[in-house]
């Protein structure tokens, strides 16, 4: 017995040591409990610089938001989600809503490039459970004031990058979204078919067709708007095709013209069809329109 003892002490002395200074938790494969992350640490250091949320300036509220979307970027999920439970930023989101037009009447000191910069941050960042709706709403009301001086492409970009952040179905508000539905028909109404570049009217369609807004932009159906794509309709390849099927499965007119066109090219051999380049996402666009279509549309887009 004592041999035996005296032999294991031996191997124990053999064995290797924790270096000093080790954690063992870490040995085990547990994280040690000391220290916060890079990115709650970072973070910290600019709430610290923010001091009062409260009582900073629109600017500064906006520069800290930039600083922390920057930290986030390429950050563990973990991390995004311990810095959206931060109280601190839970109190810099509802500083910006304080900083906000309450209605799209009331003039605020605030500036369109601000709006754009929140909702970009907005994108990066990971939100929390408990944002408050206003700020979708008042970031929609400053974007309505912005509108004289946006172009129709800048107005629908502020209107999806608010659909992709809103939670609550509130923002855009019907207003919003009225103007845009008016700008489109007006750039519709100005404009001869044949003069607009159909590309570009293709993908504005398809981007306001966003599920969150599509059955609220009536200006979409226009009898102006229908126009130019009928007259188009021939000249645009399958990629297009496909974009427009997806944003107008609504409309079974547009529908019945845009297959017949994509028939008429499937009829086509070689590069000449154009139907070699077409995506999956773009052949699932158009298989979505397919049930319920006639035979002649179905086997001759199969073939």
């Amino acid at each position: 017995l004592q041999r035996q003892l005296r032999g294991l002490a031996v191997d124990v002395d053999a064995a290797p040591q924790a270096p000093s200074g080790v954690s063992t938790s870490l040995l085990l494969g547990r994280a040690g409990s000391s220290g916060a992350s890079p990115v709650l640490h970072q973070s910290n250091a600019v709430f610290a610089k923010l001091k009062s949320p409260s009582q900073a300036t629109p600017s500064q509220l906006v520069d800290a938001l930039q600083q922390l979307a920057a930290i986030v970027r390429g950050a563990s999920s973990s991390s995004a989600e311990a810095l959206s439970e931060h109280p601190n930023f839970r109190h810099l989101l509802q500083a910006l809503v304080q900083q906000l037009p309450r209605d799209a009447g009331e003039r605020a000191n605030w500036e369109q490039v601000w709006t754009a910069e929140v909702l970009r941050c907005l994108g990066e960042l990971r939100l929390p459970e408990s944002l408050d709706p206003q700020l979708c709403v008042r970031l929609g009301h400053a974007v309505v004031q912005s509108t004289p001086s946006m172009d129709l492409e800048a107005l629908l970009q502020f209107v999806c990058d608010i659909c992709s952040v809103d939670r609550h179905g509130l923002a855009p508000d019907d207003y919003t979204l009225w103007l845009l539905s008016q700008r489109l028909e007006e750039l519709c109404q100005r404009e001869v078919p044949g003069e607009l570049s159909l590309p570009d009217l293709v993908s504005l369609l398809h981007r306001c067709a966003h599920p969150a807004v599509r059955g609220r932009i009536a200006g979409r159906g226009s009898k102006a708007v229908l126009r130019h794509l009928h007259h188009g309709l021939a000249d645009c390849g399958p990629s297009a095709i496909a974009k427009l099927l997806q944003a107008y499965e609504d409309v079974p007119g547009l529908v019945s013209d845009a297959l017949r066109v994509l028939t008429q090219a499937a009829g086509r051999s070689g590069e000449a069809s154009g139907l070699g380049h077409i995506t999956l996402a773009e052949v699932a666009a158009i298989a979505t329109v397919l049930p319920g279509r006639g035979p002649d549309e179905v086997v001759a887009l199969s073939v």
